[in-house]
């Protein structure tokens, strides 16, 4: 499989994505803890692999050692980054800082973050590699599964989905 990968077969990427996904969640989900941040640190991840990696794994047993390694060190350094942001935020609430308008946009970040955990993980990676990573639809598709026009339909599907959760989530907030 690792040659089919190597070669840029998009069957192989596919099925590689579905084989992998769950098990590296896993490790993200046990480190960084369940939800919408080890969903992002896993798809980053196999993008990563697929796209960047892959191509200089010489040794095939090599690449599940590479995932769980990576899949530890990525969860860690996110969960200490999302500490260290939630600190920050913290200290800067007791200052009474403000900016300029910017705290509606900041609070609505973690009513964000619950909503996206309401969609699918193939949605969550379809909305991650759009936005995140800048792919096509196209692109996506190779990578999640499913054509150019499926993942247009799911991305506008899951954004309305997101509008509406956020929505219903501000009003209940204010």
């Amino acid at each position: 499989m690792v040659s089919l990968l190597q070669q840029g077969n998009e069957a192989a990427r596919r099925d590689f994505w579905q084989t992998a996904f769950a098990p590296v969640l896993g490790i993200c989900s046990r480190v960084a803890g369940p939800g919408p941040l080890a969903v992002d640190i896993t798809t980053d991840l196999l993008n990563d692999f697929l796209f960047r990696y892959v191509v200089s794994l010489s040794n095939p047993l090599g690449a599940w050692a590479y995932l769980k390694m990576m899949a530890v060190r990525r969860s860690i350094r996110e969960k200490q980054r999302s500490i260290r942001h939630e600190m920050f935020e913290e200290h800067r609430m007791r200052l009474g800082e403000t900016h300029d308008g910017n705290e509606d946009v900041a609070g609505m970040i973690p009513l964000l973050n619950d909503c996206l955990g309401t969609l699918t993980p193939k949605a969550q990676s379809a909305i991650r590699l759009k936005y995140r990573q800048g792919l096509s639809n196209s692109e996506i598709g190779n990578t999640v599964g499913g054509s150019k026009q499926y993942i247009g339909r799911l991305l506008k599907q899951s954004l309305r989905v997101l509008r509406d959760c956020l929505q219903k989530k501000v009003a209940n907030h204010g």
